[in-house]
């Protein structure tokens, strides 16, 4: 605190104003002379002025025996800490932040009746770096016991730039090594063409293996327990437990020790996690009136064309002399070659429906987590009438922000009376909970976890069924119809205006292919060489959020569709790629030809 000075002024002259200066950091004032007027005071609203122990907020005369004190006022620097811990509490960061303290100086003002007090902001002293054993005490206080690092935390006495500092580190669980089957065949052979003697680049594409009686097919190849860890509180962290290995040995197929062995001559078959070995049926001619409608359950091979009207159904197929007007269905990969036209090609059997199974399960599990945290957010908030049951709080989000989950809900039912016998706990629970006035019948809004939970072990199973693709390869199709489970591979002169779906990748890789009209999708990747012409001929190209498309050549009016965002092409050009960015927004590469 600095107290004023008392000072005279020795001069006698009339009518002088009073006066008031800071010097030195001292306020000095004078009285006035005959009628002069008091000096004033104006105080600055950061600082503390006191004028006869009262403060002083307001312009105020002040006098030579006035006790004027500047109140220097001092903030203190600080010293801030906060602490993150991982997902599953088994590591824990500290940052810190020191803050400079500072202090409230008068200015010096020259001398003058009316005066307003100033004030300069000096800069203090750093806080005190932490100690270890503050850090210590901090963690003990945040209940961390485990893991501490003492030794490191001693660096954190030597620097003030501390940002995710690890200070405790304890043992995380140890994941279990889980069984697998290891393919013992080649998959990756080229075939040779008996007919045309001329070899086919299958382009690395799952293919079947023809064994001999005795050969191996596959390895059971065991895992390990994982271990149980501990977290930074002193809690235990669970393992993962190992799931039981799911496959059957079908006809053809023996299981000796860890290894399942072909028990005839054939071709190997693996769908659904069953190992199968089918013997092999040749048509040498056209599959026509004469030869009959083809359903078989082992391999196809036609060694002409399939021609109008005729139906093959089979586990897998190799045509030679292409197709017209056929409807074709098998469950594994396959190849025909020659024109495709006018002909519905399905390849993956009851895997198509499982497949589409998948994706509605997902969509129908991305709806209710949202669901989930909408209703979460609305508690926390309370901004839902207390008397609301949970059940109608969840009936009312469906009906007015929710409107797919009941069309999801009616593909996944659907899907499975195809499959099953209507009996499945999936549907059961779809109807009881999530449809028309099911969601009434919940009691806690928690449910929706349970149900979240039954589609996770649902899209897990069907993720063990479905381990390999079930590709297709061919060599051009013209207003065809087909579906893929896996890969279509176009190694001839291309499309014209037909329908590709694949759950894999769609690859032009013939060296003159083309892809006009029509709608190609697939999950992950389409590639193509030229897609579209000269004239603006409409093509649709799709893939799924993290997909990429790719053109050599894209003519003007071509369709790109990425997720759910739609991108036309306006101008003829080449080097095309289109994919997501980070936030879901369509990219186009180009240049123009």
């Amino acid at each position: 605190m600095d107290k004023v000075g008392t000072g005279l002024d020795t001069n006698d002259i009339e009518n002088l104003n009073g006066s008031i200066e800071v010097k030195n950091g001292k306020i000095i004032v004078k009285n006035p002379i005959g009628s002069g007027e008091y000096a004033k005071v104006i105080s600055d609203n950061d600082c503390k002025l006191l004028v006869n122990g009262k403060q002083i907020r307001e312009t105020s005369i002040v006098k030579e025996n006035d006790e004027i004190v500047f109140d220097r006022q001092e903030i203190k620097g600080k010293r801030l800490i906060s602490i993150k811990t991982n997902e599953d509490n088994t590591e824990a960061r500290v940052s810190i932040n020191y803050e400079t303290g500072f202090r409230y100086e008068i200015k010096d003002a020259i001398e003058n009746n009316v005066l307003t007090l100033e004030h300069n902001e000096v800069r203090g002293e750093l806080p005190p770096l932490f100690t270890a054993i503050e850090i210590i005490n901090y963690l003990h206080e945040n209940k961390i016991i485990m893991g501490i690092k003492k030794e490191e935390i001693k660096l954190i006495e030597q620097s003030r730039d501390i940002k995710n500092f690890c200070v405790a580190a304890s043992i995380p669980a140890e994941e279990p090594v889980q069984d697998k089957i290891k393919l013992v065949y080649n998959v990756n052979k080229d075939e040779e063409n008996t007919d045309t003697m001329r070899k086919i680049d299958y382009k690395n594409k799952i293919l079947i293996e023809s064994v001999k009686k005795g050969d191996t097919i596959a390895e059971i190849i065991k895992g390990s327990l994982g271990k149980e860890g501990i977290s930074i509180y002193g809690k235990k962290i669970k393992n993962k437990p190992v799931k039981e290995l799911k496959f059957k040995v079908g006809s053809g197929c023996s299981l000796e020790g860890n290894k399942i062995l072909a028990t005839i001559d054939g071709k190997i078959s693996v769908g659904k996690n069953i190992f199968q070995v089918n013997k092999l049926h040749t048509v040498n001619g056209d599959v026509d009136i004469k030869s009959g409608n083809i359903n078989f359950h082992g391999d196809v091979k036609v060694n002409g064309k399939v021609t109008e009207g005729m139906n093959i159904v089979a586990n897998s197929i190799n045509v030679v002399g292409g197709t017209f007007k056929a409807n074709i269905k098998v469950n594994d990969s396959s190849i025909v070659l020659g024109n495709i036209v006018n002909t519905q090609i399905k390849i993956g059997g009851q895997d198509l429906l499982k497949q589409k199974k998948g994706q509605e399960l997902l969509l129908l599990k991305e709806q209710l987590q949202s669901l989930l945290e909408n209703i979460i957010f609305l508690k926390e908030k309370k901004l839902i009438d207390e008397n609301l049951t949970d059940g109608y709080l969840v009936k009312t989000l469906i009906e007015s922000k929710y409107k797919t989950i009941p069309k999801n809900c009616t593909a996944i039912i659907g899907i499975e009376l195809a499959n099953l016998d209507g009996k499945s706990e999936l549907i059961s629970i779809i109807r009881k909970k999530l449809i028309g006035v099911g969601p009434i019948n919940i009691k806690k809004y928690t449910e929706i976890k349970e149900i979240i939970e039954v589609l996770n072990n649902e899209m897990e199973l069907l993720e063990i069924e479905n381990t390999l693709s079930k590709d297709l390869i061919i060599e051009y199709c013209q207003e065809a119809d087909i579906e893929v489970t896996g890969n279509v591979s176009i190694i001839g002169k291309g499309s014209y205006i037909s329908k590709i779906f694949a759950m894999g990748n769609i690859e032009f890789t013939g060296e003159k292919s083309q892809c006009k009209g029509g709608h190609l999708k697939a999950d992950e990747l389409i590639k193509v060489n030229i897609v579209g012409n000269e004239v603006g001929v409409g093509t649709k190209l799709q893939v799924e959020k993290n997909g990429h498309i790719y053109a050599d050549v894209a003519y003007e009016n071509t369709i790109f569709i990425v997720g759910k965002r739609k991108h036309v092409l306006l101008k003829d050009s080449k080097d095309v790629h289109a994919y997501s960015d980070k936030n879901g927004e369509i990219i186009v590469d180009k240049l123009y030809l």
